[in-house]
């Protein structure tokens, strides 16, 4: 349909609607007849059902309307949305994350979450068991003094009998169930996609790690609100507690303050005004918010599979952005659909061999022994190679579908973390998110293209012990 014709659309729309309108007023409506021996009789009612049918035809234009979304690429307007949403909010904050380090930027969004609790406004944060064991030290000041500002604070903590037994053997930091989940609500709208609260990007000379959030509103944000809630009651989290001392307390506030003060000096937060969030979106078509259960599900979780149908279903391309990739069958099939449908594949990822160790020589082996599959199946891949390092967790999915997530491409998503996904449909945001994974695909190292395959995998790696990482990190997530 060419541009003039979808132009005349709503004309024609609005034009049938009168004419409906205007017919059944003069045609089928009951004149009234002039008989005093009678009471007047009454105005048949079909006008009244043509009113009702005339403004019945508006409402799925009103209910889209409340659908709003925006797309956020820098840290820095990624942060700010997220002060923003917490400021203007009156009624409720929900904020789950999975990394809270003790930097600026992520205690000085903590410090807006003590103040809106001192506000009365219930205000819920909830963090990862295991990354916050990692940083329980560090981090024990600052939460007391949320807690002690009125913030409700919970862990998720695994509680299936593995993840006991591992915890016990003191290693739940490689096979525990993970809260990966990055989503903070205030209200009715919401900020949700890869990024961690820390100052990646915001201070220091080292690049940020590239990354996007989604901000939106309308039913999405119910989904994430009941999401949350129900991770929240779950028997998986658990209350925090801390060491009551006055000296810890007054620690906690001084970090946080240090925290603000600075992240105010370098203009990321003006604590005498607060922007309207809503501004950052526009009006979409629909979005989607698709989450994991709270209880701990065998097999596929419910995001991945979501994220395989979208992929499965694609007819024109697929273009992938995300920080691993070490695929599971799921998958596999999904990308191997889509290549019947005749739709095009492109898969950008990090060049892991960037960051050999332990683990690391393990997943990357894992990784390049898909390459010759890759080629098998008609899928391109290209390694990201900037000093930034790929974070984000994105696609695009026939140039109309965006998508924004939590989600990596391996099977600690897929059978063990707590994930969010973010489905935006609208072509304007799907577009802009393309050129943004475009310009870093473009300038990507091209590993297999049409087909064949161009880079060949360092000797090193070119062992067996990536199979069995593969197939290991495929068990952890069964119970």
């Amino acid at each position: 349909m060419g541009a003039a014709a979808k132009l005349l659309l709503p004309l024609r729309f609005f034009a049938r609607c009168a004419f409906i309108f205007l017919t059944n007023l003069l045609f089928f409506t009951e004149k009234p007849t002039v008989d005093y021996s009678r009471p007047k009789p009454k105005r048949n009612c079909s006008f009244r059902r043509m009113v009702a049918a005339f403004f019945a035809l508006f409402l799925p234009f009103f209910a889209q309307a409340a659908e709003r979304a925006g797309l956020l690429f820098t840290p820095q307007e990624s942060m700010r949305a997220r002060y923003d949403v917490i400021r203007r909010a009156q009624k409720e904050i929900l904020l789950s994350t999975f990394s809270v380090v003790p930097d600026d930027a992520g205690m000085a969004l903590l410090e807006e979450l003590a103040k809106k609790a001192r506000a009365g406004v219930p205000t819920r944060l909830l963090i990862d068991g295991v990354s916050h064991q990692r940083d329980r030290g560090k981090m024990h000041d600052v939460l007391l003094y949320l807690q002690d500002s009125g913030v409700e604070i919970r862990e998720f903590v695994s509680q299936t009998t593995s993840a006991k037994l591992q915890r016990a053997a003191g290693l739940s930091g490689f096979a525990a169930e993970k809260l990966h989940a990055k989503v903070t609500i205030g209200d009715e709208i919401a900020v949700s996609g890869g990024r961690n609260l820390n100052n990646q990007g915001l201070r220091g000379p080292a690049p940020g790690a590239q990354d996007v959030d989604a901000i939106f509103t309308g039913e999405a944000v119910s989904s994430a609100k009941s999401h949350l809630r129900e991770l929240w009651d779950s028997p998986e989290t658990q209350g925090v507690k801390f060491r009551q001392d006055q000296i810890s307390l007054e620690r906690g506030r001084d970090i946080v303050k240090r925290a603000y003060g600075w992240m105010e000096n370098a203009g990321i937060v003006d604590p005498d005004r607060a922007s309207d969030p809503i501004k950052l979106t526009k009006p979409v078509k629909r979005v989607h918010f698709l989450h994991d259960s709270a209880a701990h599900v065998k097999g596929p979780s419910p995001t991945a599979m979501g994220l395989q149908s979208l992929f499965a279903g694609a007819k024109e391309e697929v273009l992938v952005s995300n920080h691993t990739l070490n695929l599971t069958q799921g998958f596999w099939k999904a990308f191997g659909q889509a290549r019947k449908n005749g739709a095009q594949v492109n898969l950008l990822t990090n060049a892991e061999d960037r960051y050999p160790g332990g683990a690391k020589e393990g997943r990357w082996a894992s990784y390049v022994k898909s390459y010759r599959r890759l080629a098998g199946e008609g899928i391109n891949l290209r390694e990201h190679r900037d000093r930034a390092s790929l974070h984000a967790k994105v696609a695009v999915i026939d140039g109309e579908r965006a998508v924004i997530s939590s989600f990596n491409l391996e099977p600690a998503s897929e059978y063990l973390n707590k994930e969010t996904a973010v489905v935006i449909e609208d072509r304007k945001l799907a577009q802009d998110l393309k050129s943004y994974v475009g310009r870093h695909y473009g300038t990507a190292r091209q590993v297999v293209e049409n087909g064949k395959l161009i880079a060949e995998a360092p000797a090193k790696f070119k062992v067996d012990c990536g199979t069995a990482f593969h197939y290991l990190q495929l068990l952890r997530g069964f119970r």
